[in-house]
């Protein structure tokens, strides 16, 4: 959460191996990015189907990481900028970061993590703003 403004949510994170429920939800319902953690059974089924485009409410830019193997530490920065959290991630934990900054520092060789962002990636210089 965040210090600044205490209604923001700025990440969360789960170990996607420690969930058993058939369904878990990671993400509030006005997130750009919606994640969930299904735990499915044989015989589980979805019918055929594409989902409606919608103009989002919110444009923030939304990434995800899911460790693969190795270990990162994430650092979480307010809206401010200032230092709120550093995590250790390790394999199987997944972290969604929703509004203020992060940072990546690889703590393990051969570390491997998926990474999903909201689009469209317009490069380095018009996507990123240093601090």
């Amino acid at each position: 959460m965040s210090n600044v403004q205490p209604d923001i949510v700025l990440a969360k994170s789960i170990n996607v191996y420690e969930t058993h429920d058939e369904r878990t939800d990671i993400s509030d319902e006005h997130e750009l990015i919606q994640i969930s953690v299904r735990n499915l059974q044989t015989g589980f089924s979805v019918d055929p189907h594409s989902h409606l485009i919608r103009k989002p409410e919110k444009l923030d830019a939304n990434e995800v990481w899911l460790v693969l193997s190795g270990q990162v530490e994430a650092r979480i920065f307010d809206v401010d900028d200032t230092p709120v959290i550093s995590l250790l991630l390790n394999v199987g934990d997944l972290i969604a970061f929703y509004t203020g900054g992060h940072s990546l520092q690889v703590l393990k060789s051969h570390t491997k993590f998926i990474e999903f962002k909201s689009g469209p990636y317009l490069g380095v210089v018009n996507d990123k703003r240093s601090f």
